[in-house]
Order: C-alpha cells, then structure tokens, then sequence
C-alpha cells in the first residue's frame, strides 16, 4: 500500500511521508508529500507542475504543484511538495466583466459560462439535476472582481446542492447519499464500519483513535431569510411594494424564519441575498444553512489502518458508513465528509463523519414566517 505521484509521466515513490485529502464540503482536494534528498542531487521541480495522485494504485487527485520548500544542513535535505487539484484555480481567480445571464439556466450552464471566462480546463458533471433558475429572478451577474466561488456557491446552496471535485480535478454537482452504496456487495450485507466497543467480543474494533467535537460557535437559534426583488420578480409575484425610483431595486417585505433549538435565544443569523429568493424557497434556504452549520460542528473522527474498508472498499466521502463508539456514544449510520490517507511511514486513514443528514433537506418542522 503506497501513496504515489505521477509528474510530466514519470512516477514517484519511496516518500518520507505523503498524504491526500479528499472533501465533500471544500471544492478542491489537497495533497503533501516529503523526502529525503540525497546529497548533490538537484530537486526535480520547480513548482506548477501538472501532477496526479495515487492511492493503492487507484487515482485521487488531479492538479498540480502549488508549493515547495527545501530544508537542509550539511548532510541531509528534506524537500515539501504540495497542492490542490484543478478546482483550486477556480477557488482562487476573480471574475471580470461578464453579460447578464438570461433566460432559464441550469446550475451547470452557470458553472460552464463562469469556468470559461476563466480559461480554465475543468469540466462540469452534475450528477444531482437541480431545479434551473431564471436569470430575470433569482440570477444576477457577477461583479467584476468577485471570486468565482463566492458568486456560484450561493447559486449552489439555493437549490441544496454541493460542489465539489472528483479525482480527475473536475467539478462535480452532487447530493448527499441517502442510501449506502456498498451494502449489497458488503459480505455483512450493511457495508463499512467503524467500531470501536469496550469489550470487543467479536472482535470488530477497527478504530485506531478517535476523536469527537461538538462546537456551537458556529451556530444560532434563529435563521432569517430576506432577498431583493427586481421589477419582473414583483410582476411574477403579484407582491405590493413600494416604487423608490425608476431604476431602484425593491425589498420584499417576506421573511422566513427557520429555529435550532438546540441553541440558546438571542443568537440570530441572517441571510440577505441580493437576488431574489421565491418565497417557496425561502425556508428551504434558511433551513440548509442552519443544517450544514449543525454539520460542520459535530464531527466524529476515526482513525483506521490502511485505505480501505473490511470489505475491500476504498474509502471516499459521500459515503454511509455504520458507527458504534461506545467511548463517543454513538450508535447510528454517519456521513464521510472527508477522507485523508496517509504514509508516514505506515498507512492509515483518518475520516470526519457528520449526520447523515446533514445535507438532505426534509422540511417536516414548523416555520415561523413573517410577512
């Protein structure tokens, strides 16, 4: 079992340590690798290097070199590589002068049009067909300077979908998983697992070290959802609102509230977008942002050796996999939110696990709205 990186063809091995991380909640994936120089030898890159990354021979991640530092002394010499995959490009470029979107567009179409502006190679693969927008509602263009990805993960979260990267560097449009994949080529017939049993009769502990963070900083008890509203929008409404100007925006006068009750009165967050959200959306949006925060501050994590499951499976993000930690108090089937493999020297894989439905939308709760 090795970690391996593959430059201009030729493939290199034999790493002091080496480590990929792939994430289901960041856009681009990211890899490290260091070694040992022999003395007199000079370093075989410069940096920007395109560059793959494979794990068991399988790949993870393609992208390229972004940084590189090389210590030393007399006798020895330590060189650090590492970078993201191709959809950091797209993480870190600001956009331009672009012409207004219109008509009816896929999120797909959007990410096309904004990936091409940048002259980047990366293709889109939407693997979840979330509803379109109308560019007349709820799209507006890009101000020139923006960040890529602060203009198009909004648009993302709109329609409760992630964006994220596969091992070819692509950018992929994605749901969480609600069913677990290898269950039916699982020899248990229930797929992965970590368990970790005071006791382990059955001699099913796979858990090296585990960790478990409950962190609240991050969240609030009341979720707000305002948005402007064009012109067309209020015709396509029939809302009353009040004319400040020819060529003025409106504010509507809608506003959803969405509670975590698990968090103490007072702590209030509110979203304002500058397009117009539907008023059927508006608890859909607010709820999903109250929902990834509750992710994203309670997390399990596992260590495990090796990269792959019991069953032969490499391990990945957006998968279902079964957790008993006794020692955390869980008991109940947790989403892999990220995935990092590591060589240093020996192999293991740490995961971070959130609530399996962290980011599937089920609107089956009271609403408070104001209007």
């Amino acid at each position: 079992m090795s970690i391996t990186l593959e430059v201009g063809g030729d493939v290199y091995t034999g790493f002091v340590e080496a480590s990929v991380t792939q994430s289901l909640a960041d856009v681009a994936n990211t890899f490290s690798f260091q070694a040992s120089a022999p003395d007199g030898l000079p370093l075989p890159f410069k940096g920007q290097e395109a560059c793959k990354v494979y794990v068991d021979g399988l790949l993870k991640l393609t992208g390229s070199i972004e940084l590189i530092n090389i210590d030393g002394d007399g006798d020895t010499h330590t060189i650090t590589l590492a970078g993201r995959d191709k959809c950091g490009d797209l993480i870190d470029s600001m956009l331009g002068s672009m012409e207004d979107f219109q008509g009816v567009l896929s999120l797909k179409s959007i990410c096309e049009r904004v990936i091409a502006h940048l002259g980047l190679s990366i293709k889109v693969i939407d693997l979840a067909n979330p509803g379109t927008f109308d560019a007349a509602v709820d799209v507006t263009s890009p101000d020139p300077g923006e960040f890529a990805m602060d203009f198009l993960e909004p648009l993302a979260r709109k329609r409760q979908v992630l964006l994220s990267s596969n091992a070819e560097g692509d950018l992929e449009i994605i749901r969480a998983v609600t069913a677990n994949p290898f269950a039916s080529f699982s020899t248990s017939g229930a797929g992965p697992y970590l368990h970790h049993r005071v006791g382990d009769v059955e001699n099913r502990n796979n858990v090296l070290s585990y960790g478990l963070s409950r962190d609240f900083t991050g969240r609030y008890n009341s979720y707000k959802t305002v948005s402007s509203m064009s012109v067309v929008a209020a015709s396509l409404e029939q809302a009353q609102i009040a004319v400040l100007g020819p060529s003025a925006q409106y504010m509507s006068s809608q506003l959803t509230q969405i509670l975590d009750t698990e968090i103490r009165k007072g702590r209030q967050h509110v979203l304002v977008d500058e397009s117009y959200i539907p008023k059927g959306d508006t608890p859909a949006r607010a709820q999903w942002e109250r929902d990834i925060r509750k992710a994203r501050g309670n997390v399990y994590g596992a260590s495990v050796h090796g990269y792959s499951s019991q069953d032969g499976f490499h391990w990945h993000p957006n998968a279902l996999v079964s957790v008993l930690s006794e020692y955390a108090g869980i008991n109940d089937k947790m989403l892999v939110n990220s995935v990092t493999f590591d060589q240093s020297p020996d192999t293991r894989t740490t995961l971070a696990l959130i609530d399996r439905d962290a980011y599937t939308l089920a609107l089956a709760e009271p609403v408070e709205e104001e209007e």
